[in-house]
């Protein structure tokens, strides 16, 4: 099921089994290529299973646009 207990429902799940027409299994994952998880613009999301989702997040850990945008949110903090 895509709601979680308390009855919601995660924007960027929503918006991946909208594109596909059809549910998302609980197998599956929607990962955000940038890293940023208020960007659930369609382009930003890949469906992988959970193991491509831990490969994924170390491979880019230290990825360009990762690493700009943790710049962004320091600066935003200062």
């Amino acid at each position: 099921s895509m709601v979680k207990k308390g009855g919601y429902a995660l924007e960027h799940r929503i918006l991946m089994a909208q594109s596909l027409g059809r549910p998302l299994l609980d197998s599956e994952v929607v990962h955000h290529i940038d890293g940023d998880k208020a960007n659930n613009r369609l382009d930003n999301l890949m469906l992988v299973s959970p193991n491509h989702h831990s490969l994924f997040n170390r491979m880019c850990i230290d990825c360009p646009v990762r690493q700009e945008l943790s710049l962004r949110k320091e600066a935003s903090v200062n």
